[in-house]
């Protein structure tokens, strides 16, 4: 196992994305950019082999270590968009996240038994209690037990088939990290495109290879030019704000 220390080679924006970056905080009040600059610019521990004669890193190895130093106060790992909130587990979905929790709650609430039309029906307030194990809170965990959850909502008060009204106070940022087959690259826009306008996504970042750890990394894969053509060609589909960054070794 050898030491290698990334950077944050090249840099693109859409839709104004340089614009709202740098008022986008952290749940501590933090800069997000300086955030995700110091996660992905230090050092991290992996292992290499030779393939046909040449050295290269494992890009599941890769994606794990980088998890692992995704440090960021407020950041969920592993989210998906599903009635109308972020959810965790249970499915593939954006690999992390930052979000209001409280709002998000309020979101998951009103779509069970907030909305008229949705009361009664299919989804009931017997299903919103199953899927405590799903909701983030404000600790970075998830209501584990069904009661705790129970409370939660009870703390809600409003007539059952009555919206409550919340303001968001954190944007909605959710991201992938992509060194993986090129098929994937269609299938994260596919997933941001369905997911932005349920789940009120604001700003998107997309971290892949570029450079020398192209070179390292098996051939085939999602690559930071791979990436911006994709983006640029689909550029009238894409609405939210989007950072994509191509990481590759420093030195």
């Amino acid at each position: 196992m050898g030491r290698v220390k990334f950077k944050i080679a090249e840099q693109t924006f859409f839709n104004s994305g340089e614009l709202l970056l740098p008022t986008i905080k952290d749940r501590d009040g933090n800069e997000l950019e300086c955030g995700i600059r110091s996660w992905l610019e230090q050092q991290y521990e992996l292992d290499s082999e030779m393939r046909s004669g040449k050295e290269k890193f494992n890009a599941d190895q890769l994606n794990v270590v980088l998890r692992e130093k995704m440090l960021i106060p407020g950041i969920h790992g592993e989210t998906y968009v599903e009635n109308g909130a972020i959810l965790v587990k249970g499915k593939e979905g954006f690999d992390f996240s930052l979000f209001d929790e409280e709002y998000n709650i309020i979101k998951l609430r009103n779509i069970f038994i907030g909305n008229p039309g949705r009361y009664g029906g299919d989804n009931n307030k017997t299903g919103i209690y199953s899927i405590n194990k799903h909701v983030p809170n404000a600790e970075g965990t998830v209501y584990r037990y069904k009661k705790d959850w129970r409370a939660k909502l009870d703390t809600l008060t409003k007539a059952p088939g009555s919206n409550i009204v919340a303001t968001k106070h954190q944007y909605t940022v959710v991201g992938e990290l992509q060194f993986g087959n090129w098929a994937l690259a269609e299938h994260d826009l596919l997933r941001l495109m369905n997911s932005a306008i349920d789940g009120e996504i604001d700003y998107y970042i997309y971290i892949t290879d570029t450079g020398l750890l192209t070179e390292r990394l098996s051939s085939g894969i999602v690559t930071y030019s791979k990436v911006i053509e994709l983006f640029k060609k689909n550029i009238q589909l894409i609405r939210t704000p989007t950072w994509v960054i191509g990481l590759d070794l420093d030195g």
